[in-house]
């Protein structure tokens, strides 16, 4: 038998500064509630015969109940606030909720969403010298879960190529880390929400003009990538496709800079790739020369949940 925290709760600003709303030593919470789905109907009414017109999906208020422990729980309150750096205009960034709980002894689920704070009501103390507060949330964005696909890049062993009899460009063979399975030089690629998945997809150097394209099983091309670059050994192109913070840059690993290379995207395609829900393949190809390699290729989707 083991014993596992059950539920979690953190909350960060747009400093990264980190709370453990489940800390037992100073916050406890003693009851939450707005983790359900919520939908706004709009219906017709047509000879008193009501018909659905419209169903839309509507965000959540989260309320916590929190419990700040003696001894000095006002003093726990005030840090509580000054770490939270809640900007009174109310126009600060939001902040991420991050929700976590253990499905087995070695497997832990962790989703996060947009807030921002909605109102902290405290009460004065209780008999034990304890400090009730509600904190009241809104979300602002659907549940998110992250996953890397880390693919390490050879050549195949062979001629170090694997020829495309429609344009002679050539493949390089994807051994996945961690993951065994190939799918005829393919890496699979699953999106288990109901919601298409952002990426942001990190390409290690050396390559020239990187491809990736994502198909379906039976072999339709769903989205495609290119960039019309050469990146060395100590650089990495980064391309995210997330509305917010869309862009392509590449790194250099030495210096730590980088650099806007949004211009190099190659527009015919659609480049910045989302991931339907489903299974799919994931394939790479580049014009380098067959005397290098590519070091690896790191893809993070974002998974979105309505329900959790």
């Amino acid at each position: 038998m083991y014993n596992l925290p059950f539920r979690t709760f953190k909350i960060s600003n747009s400093k990264d500064n980190l709370i453990n709303l489940c800390d037992l030593d100073n916050i406890i919470i003693l009851s939450f509630n707005g983790l359900n789905i919520n939908f706004d109907n709009n219906y017709l009414n047509i000879d008193n015969n009501f018909i659905l017109n419209n169903c839309k999906h509507s965000l959540n208020q989260i309320n916590f109940k929190l419990l700040f422990i003696g001894p000095n729980p006002y003093g726990k309150f005030n840090d509580f606030i000054n770490k939270l750096n809640i900007n009174l205009d109310n126009k600060s960034s939001p902040f991420l909720l991050f929700y976590s709980f253990w499905i087995n002894e070695k497997t832990k689920l962790e989703y996060y969403c947009e807030v921002i704070i909605k109102s902290i009501i405290k009460t004065e103390l209780n008999n034990n010298n304890d400090l009730e507060v509600d904190f009241i949330l809104e979300q602002l964005t659907n549940w998110k879960k992250e996953e890397d696909k880390l693919f390490e890049i050879k050549p195949n062993k062979t001629s170090g190529k694997i020829y495309n009899e429609h344009n002679n460009k050539y493949y390089f063979k994807l051994n996945r880390i961690k993951y065994t399975n190939q799918y005829n030089e393919k890496i699979k690629i699953s999106n288990n929400s109901y919601l298409a998945s952002d990426t942001l997809i990190t390409i290690n150097g050396p390559t020239k003009d990187p491809y990736l394209k994502l198909e379906n099983i039976n072999g339709k091309v769903i989205s495609e990538l290119k960039i019309n670059a050469e990146i060395n050994e100590n650089e990495k192109i980064i391309i995210d496709s997330r509305l917010k913070t869309q862009s392509i840059i590449k790194v250099d690993l030495k210096t730590e800079k980088s650099y806007n290379i949004y211009q190099y995207q190659d527009f015919k395609y659609t480049n910045f790739i989302q991931i339907p829900p489903g299974n799919y393949h994931i394939l790479y190809s580049s014009n380098l020369s067959k005397d290098k390699q590519v070091g690896n290729i790191n893809i993070k989707k974002f998974e979105e949940y309505i329900l959790i």
